[in-house]
């Protein structure tokens, strides 16, 4: 397993919850070592449906897929779910530092595995609730992304996932792809303004929830 680099620290604050989460990111690292504004939006999504429907992610289990630094998937546990927070082994370290860090402030369990998209998942339990911030980042990665999508999740799953609208390099070419590959299996759903957090929203930021057809 990799080594954990040096880390500086983010104070996200779970309102509803009285709870401060303390979420380590790395001072070097790839894209998933730090938290990101599309992902701070998902979590607080979360937070904000709680507040409407208390005890709605009690005892649901919840799967994030490249989780990261886990924020999203340790908000989603501060609200009663059962989270596995997936991601590369190279991820693992920093996952564990953060699970760790917060373990006291969670209402529901949580593990950290490695998942790597696009490879068999029949040693997982199809989870209630799937979680992706910002990973329709590259190339590579977003055909196993779907493939994981489709494999995890039946038609009681839903999957809950938020990017930024980004305009350069390739990127918009990618989320255009993205939605190219789930029309034919997924239906889509984009969550207005109104239901997502007042003080945690931005035009360039999208948050879609996604139901198997």
């Amino acid at each position: 397993m990799a080594l954990l680099q040096r880390t500086f620290t983010r104070e996200v604050e779970i309102e509803s919850e009285n709870i401060i989460l303390k979420i380590h990111q790395c001072e070097v690292g790839d894209v998933g070592c730090v938290v990101w504004d599309s992902g701070l939006v998902l979590a607080k999504y979360l937070e904000y449906k709680h507040c409407f429907l208390k005890g709605h992610w009690k005892n649901k289990y919840v799967i994030e897929l490249g989780a990261g630094t886990g924020l999203v998937g340790l908000t989603a546990a501060c609200l009663g779910a059962s989270v596995l927070l997936t991601d590369l082994p190279a991820l693992l370290p920093l996952l564990e530092l953060n699970l760790t860090e917060n373990g006291d402030k969670l209402q529901g369990n949580t593990e950290v595995r490695v998942l790597k998209w696009g490879q068999d998942v029949s040693a997982f339990v199809k989870p209630d609730v799937i979680l992706v911030a910002d990973c329709i980042y590259y190339q590579q990665s977003l055909e196993p992304l779907v493939v994981t999508l489709k494999e995890l999740s039946d038609h009681n799953t839903e999957i809950l996932m938020s990017y930024e609208e980004r305009e350069t390099g390739n990127k918009p070419m990618l989320q255009k792809r993205f939605f190219e590959l789930i029309e034919d299996d997924f239906l889509l759903e984009e969550l207005q303004g109104r239901e997502l957090h007042p003080d945690y929203t931005s035009p360039d930021i999208h948050v879609i929830r996604l139901s198997k057809k």
